[in-house]
């Protein structure tokens, strides 16, 4: 009688970290040779808060993840669409889940004041 053992592991290690940056901040992801850089906040259509809007509006950041010495992927990520709020580079998934802070009706965010929390999975 022969044994067919699957190919593939049946159980598989899933890292997942959170990540907060501040813009130009880089961090590492624990225990791994990459980097993520919080490049900035490309557009910020979000309702300010005090506001009643029809629509919640859209943020986009730009991140970079560098592997090692490798060139960095360059990552779009948006606030308002789930399908846009995810992007995968060099082995890992970026989750976007939160922008902080929010637009105000008297006044947009001063510049280097956004701070990006992202969750990061391995693929």
């Amino acid at each position: 009688m022969s044994v067919h053992l699957p190919l593939e592991p049946v159980v598989a290690f899933v890292l997942a970290a959170s990540l907060s940056l501040s813009e130009s901040e880089t961090v590492r992801i624990p225990n791994h040779p990459v980097q993520v850089t919080f490049v900035g906040v490309e557009s910020d259509s979000r309702c300010p808060t005090g506001v009643t809007c029809v629509w919640e509006g859209d943020a986009a950041v730009r991140i970079a993840v560098r592997r090692d010495d490798d060139s960095p992927e360059l990552l779009l990520l948006h606030t308002a669409d789930a399908a846009q709020r995810r992007g995968r580079a060099a082995g890992f998934t970026f989750v976007l889940d939160r922008l902080e802070p929010r637009p105000t009706a008297d006044r947009p965010v001063p510049a280097g004041a956004y701070r990006l929390l992202l969750t990061v999975t391995a693929d």
